[in-house]
């Protein structure tokens, strides 16, 4: 029996990863900034005239599906962009939810392997961290500058 793919991407198996630091941000933009970039049947997330893009910013360690042993993990750098959304079901619940703009990975095993069980869709970055006990700095170039 073949596995659909789209069950693939939701996740089937469980990760186990150390988390070195993971911040999110989150901004405010006025909702004309941001509506251009939902599909079809998604809406905003709004206060007042302003939706909201979170920025999620992750490093890990020993990144593996849980079977595995922490030797078999990988390092990475991940980071995520999203609007918070919602959704009108036909039967006529209102959902919140996250819209995934993008999703990076500055690994090229992490973009495939991560692209092909999940549904984030990674693109390949180059990340430079440096970390102290006072600050964190983290630059992040894409190949496009997206």
């Amino acid at each position: 029996m073949r596995l659909p793919l789209y069950l693939l991407k939701r996740h089937p198996f469980r990760i186990k990863a150390r988390f070195d630091f993971s911040l999110v941000v989150t901004f405010a933009y006025p909702r004309r900034v941001l509506e251009p970039l939902l599909p079809p049947g998604l809406s905003l997330d709004t206060y007042g005239d302003y939706g909201f893009v979170a920025v999620a910013l992750v490093k890990v360690r020993q990144l593996r599906p849980a079977w595995l042993p922490a030797a078999a993990g990988q390092d990475f750098f991940l980071s995520g962009y999203r609007l918070f959304t919602r959704f009108r079901t036909s039967a006529g619940r209102r959902l919140r939810g996250l819209y995934i703009l993008r999703s990076d990975a500055d690994q090229q095993r992490m973009v495939t392997l991560g692209s092909l069980s999940t549904h984030y869709r990674f693109e390949k970055a180059t990340v430079w961290v440096r970390e102290s006990d006072r600050f964190l700095a983290v630059q992040i170039q894409t190949p496009n500058r997206v």
